[in-house]
């Protein structure tokens, strides 16, 4: 019932670790989808920190004859840049949720994540300057794509019928990496043996295709990884935005049975349909237009930020329905709530505040704004749990 504070506990104590870490280099450390003052040369290959990407990067290369990565980013400014080294996708910085599922509701429970990925990251966007360019409301997304290959980063294409599909696409994968202490062991391995080796196999290729809900696996247990939520701005941003994800996984899943009669999320929504919700979602935030099931069960299209408003009860009820106090449910879904009203998200602060940096004739608008963030999340306020005051605040009378 309280899984969401215990959330805000850790993501404060893992906050205050990087800002010590931080700190012993002379650095600040800042919660951010994208660092706006990033620069391409902060990504050199002396920056690699394991084998294993230094081993991804060769091997995109040897797959693909190519020895850069082209990315191009749409948005109100766009950028286009070439990336030596697969190293710049480390501008991405996300906020990975995970939600275990039995067996018998895997197909249901993950298909309804897919189906509402889009709502829940548009009102969540927090990574829309890069390189000092405006682009996407959540950049992140075209970059991980554009950084890698783009076939190894997919939505998907379809609605999921068992829980082994996710497995069984991976075959359609090239095998970018291989473990060789595998390699080595199968020809002579005892039958007890192989059934662990094929799992890591299984699970070093997992690893490298990168679904924004991925299947994850362990000898007793599913779980479904989702990692298309951006870091920041504050904890208690990151626990709302938590809270809005489960919530609506929860409350869609009760709706299917008790308001439609239906048995499933695909009997009322096209997968295009969300798919294209995410892609817009993540390009535009809450001025996304986004399609969705009206009262009766047919698609409409809603502006994301009049759907989320609208799908905030629906995610309050999925919250009750697994014993989340009304206290908590109030205070987290309430920032969503506000950021919207407000039309103040993350990436609406930063584009912004950006803007405002530039017409004030800044030498360094987007190192200003760094250090911004950086001032705004070292506030921590009691009235929100010891977090820094929620984004949509930032700017404002707390009492607003």
């Amino acid at each position: 019932a309280d899984f969401l504070v215990g959330l805000l506990e850790q993501l404060k104590e893992s906050h205050h670790r990087a800002e010590q870490a931080a700190s012993s280099f002379g650095a600040r450390a800042v919660l951010a989808g994208i660092l706006p003052g990033y620069r391409l040369e902060h990504f050199p290959k002396e920056r690699f920190v394991s084998n294993r990407y230094r081993n991804l990067d060769a091997g995109i290369k040897a797959l693909t004859g190519r020895q850069s990565f082209d990315v191009h980013l749409e948005g109100p400014e766009g950028v286009a840049f070439c990336a030596p080294y697969i190293l710049v996708e480390a501008i991405n910085t996300s906020f990975q949720l995970h939600l275990s599922v039995a067996p018998d509701r895997f197909v249901r429970t993950y298909n309804v994540v897919q189906a509402i990925s889009g709502i829940a990251l548009a009102p969540a966007v927090n990574s829309p300057v890069v390189f000092g360019r405006e682009c996407w409301a959540e950049s992140r997304i075209p970059i991980w794509e554009q950084a890698t290959r783009p076939e190894q980063v997919p939505f998907g294409d379809s609605w999921i019928t068992s829980p082994l599909d996710p497995l069984f696409d991976l075959r359609r994968y090239d095998a970018i990496l291989i473990d060789p202490e595998v390699i080595e062991a199968a020809p002579t391995a005892a039958e007890e043996h192989l059934d662990d080796l094929a799992k890591r196999t299984l699970a070093l290729q997992n690893g490298i295709v990168w679904r924004w809900n991925r299947l994850c696996f362990g000898d007793d247990h599913l779980r479904i990884e989702s990692r298309f939520l951006p870091a920041g701005p504050t904890p208690i941003d990151m626990v709302a935005n938590a809270a809005f994800f489960y919530g609506l996984i929860l409350g869609v899943s009760l709706e299917l049975s008790n308001r439609f009669g239906a048995s499933s999320i695909e009997d009322l929504l096209p997968f295009e349909v969300a798919k294209r919700n995410f892609r817009q979602a993540a390009q535009f935030g809450p001025a996304a237009q986004l399609q969705w099931i009206d009262s009766s069960g047919k698609l409409e299209r809603y502006p994301a930020r009049t759907l989320c408003l609208m799908l905030l009860p629906l995610a309050d009820r999925g919250l009750e329905s697994v014993g989340v106090p009304a206290k908590q449910r109030e205070e987290f879904l309430g920032i969503v709530r506000d950021r919207l009203i407000h039309k103040q998200s993350g990436a609406e602060w930063i584009v912004a505040r950006l803007r405002q940096l530039r017409g004030e004739r800044h030498p360094s608008p987007e190192q200003a704004l760094a250090l911004e963030l950086h001032k705004y999340q070292s506030e921590k306020n009691s009235a929100f749990r010891g977090s820094a005051r929620p984004v949509h605040l930032w700017g404002r009378n707390s009492g607003d």
